[in-house]
């Protein structure tokens, strides 16, 4: 699940980054779900906005999901739907860069908060060496 509502400027950039090995891509939001009484509501995505992301997740699947449902019947978006042009052109996302960054650093925290026995003997040995060089 992207939602380029939360990053309106790397939100298009995390599908052109995920969207190689996907399998499925679902996009949103577009308003409607769950109304959280005393929780921020997400922000919802514009026609264009939800069009461009369905024609860019398009490029590398053809399952695609919208969150949510509701939300397009409420801004008349469900109608629009069947009048998408798959085929049109499209230039890659500008923020292709900065999304790389945010997932490698996504993907590497995920990977110590698992390994995080790895992670502290790592910093303890690391500590050790750097204090022994200093010493002399």
């Amino acid at each position: 699940m992207l939602y380029s509502s939360f990053m309106r400027s790397l939100g298009p950039a995390m599908i052109w980054s995920y969207g190689p090995q996907a399998q499925a891509i679902a996009v949103g939001s577009t308003g409607g779900g769950p109304d959280v009484p005393g929780q921020p509501q997400v922000p919802s995505l514009g026609w264009g906005e939800l069009e461009g992301d369905l024609r860019l997740a398009h490029r590398f699947c053809h399952d695609l999901y919208i969150h949510s449902l509701e939300g397009c019947v409420e801004h008349g978006f469900f109608e629009r739907l069947g009048s998408i042009n798959w085929d049109a052109p499209m230039a890659p996302p500008a923020a292709v860069w900065p999304a790389s960054c945010l997932r490698g650093l996504l993907a590497g925290t995920l990977w110590a908060t698992a390994h995080p026995g790895l992670v502290l003997g790592g910093g303890f040995l690391t500590a050790r060496l750097w204090s022994r060089t200093h010493r002399r």
